[in-house]
């Protein structure tokens, strides 16, 4: 017989982890001394113990190394259970794989600019959004100017909730790399679902209610830059897409968290739903 410490010793294992796999009835010493508490270990025991340290490098849990050391599972079983892990193990490296082309992007970018960049770049989801919205030309200010004054007339003020700009435009930019002559966007107001009328502003056009659909994937960029300048963190965001090679899949928007004031800046969180571009084989 052998002490715990002796097996730990030959099996190259801590006697912590020993002593673990006693209390989970993976390994049962063959024997415990009454008076000490002592355990031991006999040398047939290390083909068991091999086995565990086997299936656990393979990313088995205790758990399931239990069912297949006991015997629970039949063959169908087992084969499910690998295959599963196999496709969790898949599913890790294409992540860990992505991880190490952001790192490296950020080296290029470093070696480049011999800084970091001014705004750090976030995919995330973004949930769907009940607004009314004012289509128009022009710099959007005007156009949610426009849009809030047919709203206060009509006693609908008090709904929002906040405000966000879309672009239609810009699947048309990235689609051609050209900017139109003429500058659309659509000022749209977050309000709650009590709001579900559309409201005429001219015989031509009303403020349309409807719902921003959610994204499963968008990139997103806290802008700290004012109105005129912000324009520089947006060709940021399409320089990342395009060193990443992600594409849009919806308009470009940029929603507003706090406007600027006296005492404070104002924050834009710049949002572009992306998609991964497949590459050729």
């Amino acid at each position: 017989m052998l002490k715990i410490g002796e097996f730990a010793a030959l099996a190259q294992i801590s006697i912590r982890m020993l002593r673990h796999y006693d209390e989970m009835g993976l390994l049962k010493p063959i024997r415990v001394d009454p008076e000490t508490g002592y355990r031991y270990y006999d040398y047939d025991q290390l083909a068991r113990l091999n086995r565990i340290l086997a299936l656990k490098d393979l990313g088995l849990s205790l758990e399931e190394i239990g069912l297949l050391l006991d015997g629970a599972l039949n063959a169908d079983e087992i084969r499910g259970m690998l295959k599963l892990k196999q496709a969790q193990l898949r599913q890790q490296l294409l992540a860990e794989t992505a991880r190490l082309h952001r790192v490296e992007n950020r080296l290029r970018y470093i070696e480049a600019e011999g800084r970091l960049p001014d705004g750090e770049v976030v995919i995330k989801a973004q949930p769907a959004l009940h607004v009314i919205s004012l289509a128009g030309s022009g710099y959007p200010g005007q156009v949610f100017a426009e849009a809030f004054a047919v709203l206060k007339r009509h006693g609908l003020a008090q709904h929002i909730h906040g405000a966000l700009t879309l672009y239609p435009g810009s699947l048309d930019y990235q689609r051609t790399g050209q900017r139109t002559s003429s500058f659309h966007c659509e000022a749209a107001f977050i309000v709650d679902e009590t709001v579900q009328a559309s409201v005429p502003v001219t015989a031509e056009r009303e403020l349309r209610v409807w719902d921003v659909p959610a994204q499963a994937q968008v990139a997103s960029l806290v802008s700290t830059k004012p109105d005129h300048e912000r324009a520089l963190d947006a060709q940021a965001l399409w320089g990342w897409m395009h060193l990443h090679h992600y594409r849009l899949t919806a308009p470009t928007r940029e929603l507003y968290l706090r406007r600027p004031c006296e005492t404070q800046s104002g924050l834009t969180e710049l949002i572009f739903p992306i998609e991964v571009i497949q590459q050729e084989k």
